[in-house]
């Protein structure tokens, strides 16, 4: 499945590359290569777009507080964490490596746009649809005590009730 998937990209992204190779040349290269990847990670196209190394990290949290789901979020990842860590959860644990790793690597350049961080944020949501997911289980847990005793309890009392009708 995945060579099928490889070589349908393939076929369907090169045309492109051919079409603008032959249009623009070397400069095609240049640009998207040597501009927009090789430079921005060495220095800079745009002075305003230098940022510290932890500029994804802490305008990632910016975002959350913004929207009110930063507890949700913090929740959710301190749950997998420890899930990952106690039960050696593996798709839990490449969720934690698809946020960390890929966002380690780009706060290593100095030029840095939020929106380069766009494809590494879906890891956030999981979390928060973990934390989610897990108080929802909670209060399921708890709700059904409660309503499992009363049921029982009218089950029990109708017979007591229908023998003592006249």
């Amino acid at each position: 499945t995945f060579v099928i998937a490889t070589l349908v990209s393939v076929v369907l992204i090169a045309p492109w590359f051919v079409y603008e190779y032959v249009a623009n040349g070397r400069l095609l290269f240049d640009t998207m290569f040597g501009m927009h990847v090789v430079k921005r990670f060495t220095a800079y196209l745009d002075p305003a777009h230098l940022r510290p190394w932890h500029f994804y990290f802490t305008e990632i949290w910016r975002q959350l507080q913004a929207s009110g789901t930063a507890p949700l979020v913090l929740l959710g990842a301190v749950l997998v964490g420890w899930r990952v860590v106690r039960q050696r959860w593996l798709e839990g644990a490449l969720v934690v490596l698809w946020f960390a790793v890929p966002l380690a690597a780009i706060s290593t350049g100095t030029s840095k746009l939020y929106h380069y961080a766009y494809p590494f944020l879906p890891p956030v949501a999981l979390a928060g649809g973990y934390a989610m997911a897990a108080i929802v289980r909670l209060v399921w847990r708890w709700l059904e005590r409660p309503s499992k005793s009363l049921v029982d309890l009218r089950a029990n009392a109708w017979p007591r009730v229908l023998r003592s009708a006249p």
